[in-house]
């Protein structure tokens, strides 16, 4: 029920990515200059890509993961001190800490945007946003905005989000790691300037598989992090497509994801089911263990986020820990918000994914309240008016 954090790889794509593998091996001038090697096979996943998420092939490129991907922008534009970035408390972990990394060595200023949980919808998010830009910063290098957030795992309004940082000339980055495989993603309706996605985590491709997208104009000063000689280029692709002499052969696979969901359904099937698994199982834990959830109906994906039945956040996680070891059943940790994002001492994210089925989510509803029990731990928590 942790789909989100690592994703898992259908057996037919791992099949795909050995018998890549062992193209390779078998004939390796030809895998690395052949236009039926490596270098044509990126060409056919980087269009698929692009139809994909509804862009130009010219402006998309495959690179290992986004963590690649928001290091190849932030570290290809010059950053000094005074310069600031904008970003949301909802931001991935690791990129907060990036972020630090860049306070720390260019004396760049990281503006946290706050959102408090339990949502009440976009508002939550864009009025917050408007209250920062209303202090009108200087030297506003990005404004960066989860499609997806990782924790809480809820949909964020990233179209309206770039529109409010467009209107003030800075440029937007969207991180859509959760987002590629999970819900539909339109960058030409969205009008981001940058925009990445993890492959493995909902697509279905295999780890180290993910796309990159730079509007146009922007492309010239990118190039993968950390830049290697066989990766310059006079081209955006160019700089890309080859990195040096190493394992491609998740990109190749990626097209084999694109047919795994084809075969058991097609895409809106796959994401239509995983949503509608999310949604119900979202309400049913809540209404099981009379608590509530972080995000409207509008806002949940395939994954949903509850407020569990205790104050104790770490016996939440003792009971993690037990429904992984004894149970076999594998769900996020336990995440908790502090006074200033909603006071939630503790609260799962769970995955919709068409490998569970709504009886998986009802064993969860009754081993948590169980669980806790035995610990002492088990607390009747008030529900937010707002929700």
């Amino acid at each position: 029920m942790n789909h989100g954090a690592y994703g898992a790889t259908p057996l037919p794509v791992i099949q795909a990515q050995e018998a890549y593998t062992r193209e390779e091996q078998g004939n390796i001038q030809n895998w690395v200059n052949g236009a039926t090697g490596y270098r044509g096979k990126e060409i056919v996943v980087r269009q698929m890509v692009a139809n994909y998420v509804n862009a130009s092939e010219d402006d998309v490129v495959l690179i290992e993961n986004a963590s690649g991907a928001i290091n190849a922008i932030l570290r290809s534009v010059p950053l000094q001190r005074g310069d600031v970035i904008i970003d949301f408390s909802t931001a991935y972990g690791p990129f907060k800490e990036f972020y630090q990394w860049l306070e720390a060595t260019a004396g760049v200023q990281i503006v946290e945007v706050p959102v408090m949980f339990p949502l009440n919808g976009p508002e939550s998010v864009l009025e917050p946003l408007a209250a920062v830009l209303r202090q009108n910063l200087t030297n506003v290098k990005f404004g960066i905005i989860s499609h997806v957030a990782s924790y809480p795992g809820v949909v964020l309004p990233a179209k309206e989000v770039c529109a409010a940082f467009r209107a003030k000339s800075i440029p937007c980055i969207v991180d859509g790691a959760h987002a590629f495989g999970a819900i539909d993603i339109d960058i030409g309706d969205m009008q981001p300037d940058y925009y990445f996605g993890n492959g493995h985590k909902w697509l279905f491709s295999p780890t180290g598989s993910a796309f990159l997208y730079v509007r146009g104009s922007l492309q010239l000063p990118l190039s993968p992090a950390p830049p290697v000689v066989d990766s310059f280029g006079m081209t955006f692709i160019n700089r890309f497509v080859w990195t040096g002499t190493r394992d491609y052969t998740a990109f190749c696979a990626m097209k084999d994801a694109y047919l795994f969901r084809a075969w058991v359904g097609g895409d809106a099937v796959v994401k239509g089911y995983n949503q509608a698994l999310a949604l119900w199982a979202g309400h049913y834990l809540a209404q099981t263990w009379n608590t509530f959830l972080l995000a409207p109906d509008s806002m949940q994906g395939t994954m949903t986020n509850i407020a569990v039945p205790t104050q104790n956040n770490t016996a939440c996680g003792i009971v993690v820990g037990k429904l992984l070891h004894e149970y076999g059943i594998m769900v996020s940790g336990a995440g908790s918000l502090d006074a200033q994002h909603g006071s939630i001492a503790c609260f799962l994210r769970l995955s919709g994914q068409i490998y569970l089925e709504e009886s998986d989510f009802e064993l969860v509803g009754r081993l948590v309240p169980q669980l806790l029990k035995q610990l002492g731990a088990y607390d009747e928590i008030a529900r937010p008016d707002a929700m």
